[in-house]
């Protein structure tokens, strides 16, 4: 029976239990192994990763370790005219010992924040003849910090079937509209809404192109209300588009396909093969392992204000187990 060869820079333990995942098969569930990842190692995780051509996935060193970039493909949201530009978004750091399907789920996930953060600019709303973004991630914070009173005013415009009807003509995404098809009131402040998606040639949004109606529930009585609802709904269907098509290897781990119930007898399979006779050898460097990698993700604080005020938080939670951060 042949064992699965470890990928790069995952190494295998002496005597690390074995999970038989066929007749002639054999594998070691990642929890067992130790994991040394370089650049080399994460490109090559990266080269297996697929999701939709818009979205390129880059590795590289920053300080002398290893991140994960994603690189955004398109037309700029703010101006109607222009040639395609790649963008990027931030840089995900990616821990040397960080697991093997922990760098594909970073990836991942790195994406699903990347399409987010496009899906955010996409929605606009006209205001006073001009076309807004309020959604998007560049808004100034410490400006909005100074005028907070201003934005926290209650919005008392109740939301009605007429009210959403003439807001929407005000509201595109991605060069799609909407058009409001049912409203019902399930509470004071819950109203279920069905919107009409009015397609476009020029949409931007893969994942409504087959829709013809969206749905969601309007979570308080107001405008801001209606508008936030409206955006996580958006939000949501972006989400599962990356995780019906983002892939490793041609397998769509994040899929809601996936059978859940297998997943967790897979889970239960693994989860304690080194409690089984002869792995007595194994425990102890596998505990020694565990020790030094946990101790390596203790954050160190460098000023007495952060000091003080985590000091203050941990305080609550006394008595602590786990590696505590000094704070003397």
């Amino acid at each position: 029976m042949s064992i699965n060869t470890p990928c790069l820079g995952e190494y295998s333990l002496p005597n690390s239990p074995k999970l038989t995942i066929s007749e002639s098969e054999q594998i070691v569930p990642q929890h067992y192994l130790r994991y040394r990842h370089t650049i080399e190692s994460i490109e090559s995780l990266v080269i297996e990763c697929d999701y939709d051509d818009k979205y390129v996935i880059f590795t590289s060193e920053i300080d002398s370790a290893p991140h994960i970039t994603i690189g955004i493909v398109g037309f700029d949201n703010y101006k109607t005219k222009s040639t395609k530009k790649i963008v990027y978004g931030r840089n995900w750091r990616v821990e040397p010992n960080m697991p093997t399907s922990e760098i594909i789920q970073t990836i991942f996930l790195a994406i699903q924040k990347a399409k987010e953060h496009e899906n955010r600019e996409l929605l606009r709303v006209s205001s006073k003849g001009r076309v807004t973004t309020p959604f998007n991630n560049h808004q100034d914070v410490l400006l909005l910090s100074k005028v907070s009173q201003k934005l926290t005013k209650a919005n008392s415009t109740p939301v009605t079937a007429g009210l959403i009807s003439k807001y929407l003509p005000r509201i595109s995404y991605g060069n799609l509209t909407f058009k409001l098809t049912s409203f019902n009131q399930l509470s004071a402040s819950e109203f279920l809404v069905v919107l009409g998606v009015q397609q476009s040639e020029l949409s931007e949004v893969p994942e409504l192109k087959e829709c013809q109606t969206i749905t969601f529930i309007i979570d308080g009585n107001s405008t801001n209300a209606f508008l936030h609802s409206l955006m996580d709904c958006l939000i949501q269907k972006g989400n599962k588009h990356v995780e019906n098509n983002f892939t490793f290897k041609g397998f769509s781990r994040f899929s809601r396909v996936n059978n859940l119930e297998i997943i967790s007898e897979m889970s239960l399979k693994t989860r304690n093969l080194h409690t089984l006779p002869g792995h007595d050898s194994f425990i102890e460097q596998w505990e020694v392992e565990k020790h030094t990698v946990d101790k390596t993700r203790v954050p160190s604080i460098f000023t007495h204000r952060l000091k003080n005020k985590v000091k203050d938080q941990l305080a609550k939670h006394a008595p602590l187990d786990g590696f505590v951060p000094l704070l003397r």
